[in-house]
């Protein structure tokens, strides 16, 4: 199950086809995670002021959204750094729903209802 890239859009940087291959084969393990994700948007901008490459990367389907943000000298470091946070996010999610299945317990109403037994 991998994460389909819908679009990517650069403003004053170039994104070469190694970046995008790259780009596809780093969501496959951040959907490895979330397998309900399915759609990634990435958005990359040159911001000349320190001379940086931002991208912000948002990640859709069912019903989790990941919006990351990241920063480099070029556009696949500032896509690690974006991936580095959504991966993280990911795990941290994913344990989440691990530990609620792990301590669901039934409800105990029922029990707790027994006119027979007195009270302890």
């Amino acid at each position: 199950m991998g994460i389909e890239v819908k679009s990517i859009a650069a403003k004053g940087v170039s994104i070469s086809p190694r970046t995008k291959a790259f780009i596809s084969q780093k969501l496959d393990a951040v959907g490895k995670r979330l397998p309900d994700l399915e759609q990634a948007s990435l958005v990359f901008k040159l911001r000349t002021r320190p001379n940086v490459v931002e991208v912000k990367l948002t990640i859709e389907g069912g019903k989790n959204h990941l919006h990351v943000h990241g920063e480099g000298k070029t556009p696949t470091a500032a896509f690690k750094e974006a991936v580095t946070h959504a991966r993280r996010m990911a795990r941290q999610q994913s344990e989440k729903r691990t530990a609620q299945l792990k301590h669901y317990t039934p409800s105990t109403s029922s029990a707790l209802t027994d006119d027979d037994e007195p009270p302890i």
